[in-house]
């Protein structure tokens, strides 16, 4: 496939998971917190992510060698999302939820599909900015 064809299959299988992302966060950062609908939110977040993993492991043809690489480690970075939000899915506590949370968005070790995401997009002539490229 070409770098353009690669760039648009990119954004229609990311852009979807990006917004249930959006949804997840939201319900996370709700005041005030419930359990049951970020249990939910996050479990669509792990369907999401499940389904973007599958798509991009079987694109309708190969990727172009200047962003192989940096597709699988993307997804070797998306299997840890996965686990993550299938593991927060399933909290029955607060405690529980945020126990969880925190260990998937530790701020003081990069999300390494974040940074492959990142050389995939600049590497595909995207824009740096998902939600952006994403439009509303």
């Amino acid at each position: 496939m070409s770098v353009a064809e690669a760039g648009q299959f990119y954004l229609s299988v990311m852009c979807k998971s990006n917004k249930v992302a959006d949804s997840m966060n939201a319900s996370v950062e709700a005041h005030p917190f419930v359990l049951a609908a970020a249990d939910r939110d996050t479990a669509l977040y792990r369907d999401a992510i499940k389904a973007s993993i599958q798509q991009l492991s079987a694109p309708p043809r190969a990727w172009p060698d200047v962003v192989a690489a940096d597709v699988n480690a993307f997804l070797d970075g998306l299997y840890g999302e996965l686990t993550h939000a299938a593991s927060a899915a399933l909290s029955t506590t607060q405690q529980g939820y945020f126990a969880e949370w925190n260990a998937w968005n530790n701020p003081s070790a990069p999300d390494p599909s974040h940074v492959a995401a990142q050389k995939i997009r600049l590497k595909l002539g995207l824009s740096a900015d998902a939600v952006a490229s994403c439009g509303p």
